[in-house]
């Protein structure tokens, strides 16, 4: 009977540690804990329940115990000594029974030794990739937080550019944790096939201050799934880095950010970062962003067009940020805006957009708000009654699938209500393969030409797209963000950068990095350029070494063209408006007077704790304005201030050949501009 129990209890821990380890890899069951030491637990006491009749023989139980405990350390220790216990299992009647628990102890045997083995090479692992990194600190490093899918992602986008360019690098995975990875074993394939470094310790346990002085650059990218902990992780290493490294290294560290967390920015800029560059980047923000660069409001519009229409299905993160974009890109000198925003639970969307954004809805702009599900009937007869003759659609539902699906069925309605209308329709989708499928769906069949058999539909946000090589450059609008903050320092310190200034240009570069806030609003003024272009008969085009080159010629014109007095009055309060409605969207609010009394002897033009700015108010109002602050200022200071509030919008116009033509020689991409073949231009 003893050896039935002892062998039903050795059987059951085994099997509790396998099943453990079955529903923690299939559904994450027990995460915080670790495998290994359970099923090391489970093997551990299996022993011990195996041997424990063995030393029953003539002793008492506890005796019995302690003996069965330290012949199991034994087992695990490779000192397996298996005839000692399998001599001794004659006891056992049942012949059957004899062989079938003398098998079940040499497995158990077998398998103590293994996990010993497993943990000593684990160890040696470890020293061997700390070992590797030692070797090759020198080389460029790529440091990731994490090993995930977002992170091997990016990492083999860089891997491809470093060896198309013949330089090698050095690629490290921390926190690697085979516990906590969904997919461990293909993604660790997959960091083994660009020559990864994986180890477990923390990125602010790597001894980066002496990286550092190696003279390369070193880029970490805080990228868990865990947002919180990408924020958390991002202090202490600016902290650490700040604090260890001197300011001619710290030019040499880059970190990126990645969260779409509100207080992000606001914590971000309030730590100390030195000559350090760090950056926050939000994925839907810049899904939404590079939408509207590439594929402008103004598309597709139909003939006598008076305002642009946007529709957006879905509010969620992507919808929201859709729609916070949408409204300051819409504001434009020939054409009105109208949004429509149709969600199932609409209502509770439009809530959060007036607590987030207090004083947006209260300004005029047209925003509809339907709660609907747009797979009903109920939405097919909005399109025919309300949303006939939107120009541009944004889809973000929630899963690909679901936006593919409404994308078609919506270009089939637009169709179907208007033979020559076609708007612009741009679905949110995640995956490579699945964005690839949807441009197919946008390329016109060339076996049948008279059929148009194409759904021109646009992908955008795909994750193989953003987390590649490019985040590590200024590319695009990005580019012109730090032309725009280039330009700005240098009209407010009166400085114009050339070859003998490359202290102030580095300066320049420092401010603009140190500030969060600075990146956001330099980014929503480069997106709208193309758009003030538009609106002079002008495009725009990134120059290439085999394209085209910028023409002065185009840039004189086009200067002509906006120094007339009635189109630099339009164009600066087109600036304007665009300036005012970003500033709603991200939660500031208009300072009376009185408030402005209140704070400016602490900050001279606006108050960034209370999110408050005076030129919150019309064009019309902005030169009244000026005289009021100067004189409050006066008031209250007894010093000068000139704010220059009319002048600043009609500046930015007149630089805007410098920030296409990479002025400041920083960022390496230069724009040309070319008249549109589609204009009947603003007349001379």
């Amino acid at each position: 009977m003893l050896w039935a129990v002892s062998f039903s209890a050795a059987l059951f821990f085994v099997c509790f540690g396998l099943l453990f380890s079955i529903l923690k890899k299939r559904f994450g069951f027990g995460k915080s804990w670790n495998t290994t030491a359970v099923l090391g637990a489970g093997v551990f006491l299996a022993c011990m329940s195996l041997t424990f009749p063995v030393f029953l023989s003539g002793e008492t139980a506890g005796y019995a115990l302690l003996k069965a405990a330290s012949h199991s350390i034994r087992m695990f220790v490779v000192d397996t000594a298996v005839s000692d216990i399998t001599d001794e299992l004659y006891a056992i009647q049942s012949p059957a029974f004899y062989g079938v628990y003398k098998t079940f102890v040499c497995l158990m045997y077998l398998a103590a030794p293994a996990f010993t083995l497993g943990i000593v090479a684990e160890y040696f692992g470890e020293i061997r990739e700390v070992m590797h990194i030692r070797i090759f600190y020198r080389r460029k490093k790529y440091i990731f937080s994490q090993l995930n899918e977002r992170s091997c992602i990016l990492a083999e986008s860089i891997a491809a550019k470093n060896r198309n360019a013949g330089i090698h690098a050095l690629y490290i995975f921390c926190n690697v944790d085979e516990e906590k990875a969904d997919d461990f074993d293909t993604l660790k394939r997959r960091a083994a096939s660009v020559g990864a470094v994986l180890i477990g310790r923390n990125e602010m346990e790597l001894p980066f201050w002496r990286y550092g002085r190696a003279g390369k650059e070193d880029f970490y990218f805080e990228i868990c799934t865990d947002e919180d902990r990408n924020l958390q992780n991002a202090i202490h290493l600016i902290e650490k880095a700040e604090k260890r490294l001197s300011p001619s290294e710290q030019k040499r560290v880059n970190i990126y950010v990645f969260s779409n967390k509100k207080e992000a920015e606001i914590v971000l800029d309030t730590v100390e970062k030195g000559e350090l560059r760090v950056r926050l980047l939000d994925p839907e923000e810049s899904a939404i962003y590079q939408l509207l660069f590439q594929y402008p409001l103004y598309r597709n519009l139909p003939e006598n067009a008076s305002a642009i229409k946007v529709l957006i299905l879905g509010c969620g993160r992507t919808g929201t940020e859709a729609l916070k974009a949408v409204l300051w890109c819409g504001q434009m000198h020939s054409l009105g805006f109208e949004a429509c925003v149709v969600d199932k639970n609409a209502e509770r969307a439009e809530q959060k957009i007036r607590h987030d954004c207090p004083e947006l809805m209260e300004n005029g702009y047209h925003i509809e708000f339907i709660s609907c599900d747009v797979f009903s009937g109920t939405f097919d007869e909005l399109l025919k009654t309300k949303m006939q003759d939107m120009t541009y659609c944004i889809l973000a539902l929630g899963g690909d699938e679901e936006n593919i699906c409404m994308a078609i069925d919506l270009r089939r309605a637009y169709r179907y209500l208007h033979m020559e209308y076609n708007p612009t329709i741009a679905l949110r989708v995640r995956g490579k393969k699945t964005t690839h499928a949807v441009r197919s769906l946008g390329e016109r069949s060339n076996v049948r030409p008279d059929l148009l058999l194409s759904y021109e539909l646009i992908p955008f946000g795909c994750e193989a797209e953003f987390y590649n090589s490019d985040l590590l450059g200024t590319t695009g609008y990005e580019a012109l963000a730090l032309n725009i903050h280039l330009q700005y320092c240098s009209d407010k310190n009166g400085v114009l950068y050339g070859e003998n200034q490359e202290k102030a240009k580095s300066d320049a570069i420092r401010s603009y990095y140190s500030r969060q806030s600075n990146i956001r609003s330099s980014r929503a003024n480069a997106l709208h350029i193309r758009y003030k272009l538009w609106e002079l008969g002008y495009d725009m085009e990134e120059e290439n070494e085999n394209g085209e080159k910028c023409e002065e010629k185009d840039f004189s014109d086009f200067m002509r063209l906006a120094e007339i007095q009635e189109n630099m009055e339009w164009l600066a309060d087109m600036e304007h408006r665009r300036w005012a409605v970003f500033y709603y969207t991200e939660g500031w609010r208009r300072a009376d007077m009185f408030r402005y009394r209140s704070y400016c002897t602490v900050f001279k033009g606006y108050d960034p704790l209370g999110r408050c700015h005076p030129c919150l108010v019309s064009t019309e109002e902005l030169e009244e304005l000026d005289l009021e602050v100067q004189r409050i200022y006066r008031e209250e200071t007894g010093r000068v201030y000139h704010p220059d509030y009319v002048e600043s919008d009609k500046k930015f116009i007149r630089f805007i050949p410098r920030i296409l033509q990479d002025y400041w020689k920083v960022t390496g991409q230069r724009y040309r501009i070319f008249k549109r073949a589609d204009t009947s231009v603003v007349s001379e």
